[in-house]
């Protein structure tokens, strides 16, 4: 199940997209709302996250943020530099706290809506386990 929930968490990361992030941690493609800038930071912490590289994902995440601000896929990012799967570990107290820095705003796609209420499953009520198969079932529908 965790296997499955990671493979589908991967593919619906880089299963869209026009722009890319080239560097040592590969070719990254995600589109979203943010700012150019932000982008840039955006697709390392991608790239990190992949490469299970969380400190690193964590760090590029709060940069495109500091950058801007209310770039909500910034912080869908750094939310998911929280969850381990392969680990069974998970920072919840500190993906919430993040997730809560999210504005809805009108600038958000419904794409990038549908990739924020898929996380907040995963940190939302009941175990672990209930969660990871909501989020998986959420993501199924991205």
């Amino acid at each position: 199940m965790r296997r499955a929930l990671f493979v589908i968490t991967v593919l619906g990361l880089v299963a869209f997209g026009v722009r890319a992030q080239e560097s040592q941690l590969g070719r990254v493609e995600f589109p979203t709302s943010g700012s150019a800038k932000a982008q840039q930071h955006f697709l390392r912490g991608l790239a990190a996250l992949h490469s299970f590289w969380y400190e690193e994902a964590i760090e590029a995440f709060r940069e495109s943020t500091k950058v801007d601000p209310d770039f909500a896929m910034g912080y869908w990012g750094e939310a998911m530099s929280y969850n381990h799967p392969l680990w069974s570990e998970q920072d919840i107290d500190a993906a919430r706290q993040v997730l809560a820095k999210i504005k809805d705003t009108p600038k958000i796609t419904e794409r990038e809506r549908a990739y924020i209420a898929a996380v907040r499953v995963l940190y939302g009520e009941g175990d672990k386990h209930a969660r990871d198969v909501a989020y998986s079932a959420a993501m199924e529908k991205i």
